[in-house]
C-alpha cells in the first residue's frame, strides 16, 4: 500500500497526518498517531468530516533505522517473545529484587548467538527502555552454561549485525546508529576484553555490514510490537 500526503507534530507523543493520495487516487483522511516508543499508533480516521475506524487493533507504524537487506538476508536470526524460565532467571539476575519490581512490565525480546566462539551460546536481551535515540540491549556471557550479565548497551536499533571479525576473541558488533539528533551512520562495537562499549553513536564508524555477517534480531521486531512480559 502506497499512501502520500503531509504530516506535522501536535506535542512530544502526537503526530498529525493528512493523506492526500492513496495508491495513486485522490482521498483525502486525517489520522491522529500516539507514540509508543518507535511504534505510532492511531485507532481511527476523519474523511469528509466523519471519523471510521480502522479495525479492531487500529493502524501502527514502526520505525526502521537499519538497512532492510539486513533484515531480509538469509544468514540472520530472529528474535524470540517466547517465555523462556532461563532467560527470564537471567534477566531478574540482572535486575536484582528491588529493580525486577520496577522493571514489572518490561516488554523484551531475546535471543541466543555464540559471541566468542566457545561453543556455548551467549543470551542477548533487547529491551522497550526507549529513548528517541534507540533502546537498550543487554548481553549475558556464558559460564559452563550459566548466563552472566556483560555489558549494557543503549542507543540500539534494529536489525544489527554480528561481524565475522573478532576483537578479544568476541565478535564485533555492527550497529545502525540514528533519531535523538544523531546523523545516521554504521559504528562498530569492539569487546575490550571485559565487555562491549556502552553507546554505540562513540564508537568508531564504519561502512555499511557485509553481507556474509549475521544479522541478529534479523526480523527486525521491537518488543513493543511483540515481546515476552517480565512479570
Amino acid at each position: 500500500m502506497i499512501e502520500s500526503g503531509v504530516w506535522q507534530q501536535v506535542n512530544d507523543n502526537q503526530i498529525q497526518v493528512m493523506m492526500t493520495r492513496h495508491q495513486g487516487q485522490y482521498l483525502v483522511s486525517e489520522r491522529l498517531f500516539s507514540r509508543n516508543g518507535f511504534t505510532l499508533h492511531a485507532g481511527s480516521e476523519i474523511i469528509g468530516g466523519q471519523e471510521y475506524s480502522l479495525g479492531p487493533n487500529g493502524l501502527s507504524l514502526s520505525l526502521m533505522v537499519g538497512s532492510q537487506g539486513a533484515a531480509m538476508q538469509q544468514n540472520g536470526v530472529d528474535g524470540s517473545a517466547a517465555f523462556d524460565a532461563s532467560v527470564d532467571a537471567a534477566f531478574k539476575a540482572y535486575l536484582g529484587e528491588t529493580g525486577t519490581e520496577q522493571a514489572k512490565g518490561t516488554r523484551y525480546r531475546w535471543l541466543t548467538e555464540d559471541l566468542n566462539e566457545d561453543g556455548q551460546p551467549e543470551l542477548l536481551i533487547f529491551t522497550d527502555w526507549c529513548g528517541s535515540g534507540g533502546c537498550t540491549l543487554l548481553v549475558f556471557g556464558n559460564d559452563n552454561g550459566n548466563w552472566q550479565f556483560n555489558s549494557r548497551i543503549t542507543l540500539v536499533h534494529l536489525p544489527f549485525q554480528m561481524s565475522n571479525t573478532t576483537s578479544n576473541g568476541w565478535h564485533d558488533l555492527i550497529m545502525p546508529v540514528g533519531g535523538g539528533g544523531a546523523k545516521a551512520a554504521t559504528h562498530v562495537l569492539q569487546f575490550d576484553g571485559q565487555r562491549y562499549p556502552g553507546n554505540p553513536s562513540v564508537a568508531p564508524q564504519v561502512s555499511m555490514p557485509d553481507s556474509a555477517d549475521t544479522a541478529l534480531f534479523a526480523d527486525g521486531i521491537y518488543p513493543q510490537q511483540q515481546g515476552a512480559i517480565l512479570e
